[in-house]
């Protein structure tokens, strides 16, 4: 195979948008926003093209973490997003292994890849796998279907934030992401174990650059002209997903989590989508909880740590010092 190194941009964004298991976070889009937002992250990405012309990406990210300033460490994707390769024709599980191991030749110390529960070849078989799910909806069966599927306390919920006037609109104008972000900075302060925080500069980057907003919409949840929360959803080849909810705690009794997630849906299906991803729940039962109550599947995928033997060696050694 020709592999690439770095992958243009073009490249790289024609065969996202020509496959049809790649989402947001498999576009430059995603890498973009990490790069902007946090100094540690470089672009790792590999690409290649294969005898038959088929085009592949594998989006990759430099941690900023190296084993002795030597070799590197690479995520795929940043924030545990989905990752792993995306084409813009069909591919072997041969020429897959080929990317990966190309990646992994290149001075690295640890190779993370979470995978994608919408690729059916998944990843390859190399390193240690570890499973994981997210809770999907399938629009293209409709609302009335989905409704159906909601269990009683989901829909009592849903009623009680529209009789308490709350409605959804977009974010427009920057202090709308400021006052998204208080709740979000409230919230934090009160829970204290959150254990990632993204800073205000990834919000308003998402607002501000073109490409990323055209591709995502932070909706705002509202009561008597004032912001309670809100719910930011990424959209990309028919497929949307919410990456990031917060909300004024006062407001949970009275449906906002519930009545913002049944709009969102609603508004989904409206623009032409055909998955609602409600994202993996970080081991949180009660989320999971939370997103069974809209009917929502588990959809499993497999997240992978491949480590060079040589720094598998050192650690190992490490820790018998520690025994």
């Amino acid at each position: 195979m020709d592999f690439h190194r770095p992958v243009e941009e073009d490249f790289w964004w024609e065969v996202a948008q020509a496959c049809d298991y790649a989402t947001f976070f498999h576009s430059p889009l995603w890498h973009r926003l990490a790069e902007k937002t946090f100094d540690e992250y470089e672009d790792r990405t590999v690409g290649a093209v294969t005898e038959d012309g088929v085009r592949m990406v594998l989006p990759l990210l430099k941690t900023g973490e190296s084993a002795r300033g030597v070799m590197d460490n690479l995520i795929s994707t940043f924030a545990g997003c989905y990752g792993g390769v995306i084409s813009d024709g069909e591919v072997s599980k041969e020429k897959i292994l080929e990317i990966y191991k190309k990646a992994n030749s290149l001075r690295i110390a640890e190779m993370r890849v979470n995978g994608n529960p919408y690729f059916k070849k998944g990843l390859p078989e190399i390193g240690n796998a570890t499973k994981d799910f997210t809770q999907v909806l399938n629009l293209n069966k409709g609302m009335e279907h989905l409704l159906s599927k909601y269990d009683k306390d989901c829909i009592k919920k849903i009623e009680e934030g529209k009789n308490n006037n709350i409605r959804l609109r977009k974010a427009v104008r920057p202090s709308d992401v400021y006052k998204y972000y208080e709740i979000y900075q409230d919230n934090i302060d009160h829970w204290k174990d959150v254990s990632i925080v993204y800073p205000v500069s990834l919000f308003e980057t998402i607002f501000k650059d073109e490409k990323i907003s055209n591709n995502s919409t932070l909706w705002l949840a509202e009561r008597g002209g004032e912001v309670i929360g809100g719910t930011l959803v990424f959209y990309f080849n028919k497929h949307s997903v919410e990456w990031h909810a917060v909300f004024d705690r006062e407001y949970f009794s009275i449906g906002v989590r519930n009545y913002t997630v049944n709009e969102i849906i609603k508004k989904s299906i409206r623009k032409g989508m055909s998955i609602y991803d409600f994202n993996p729940s970080g081991g949180y039962s009660g989320v999971v909880n939370f997103k069974s109550k809209f009917g929502a599947e588990k959809k499993y995928f497999n997240r992978l740590n491949v480590v060079d033997k040589k720094v598998r060696l050192v650690r190992s050694i490490k820790n018998k010092r520690w025994l």
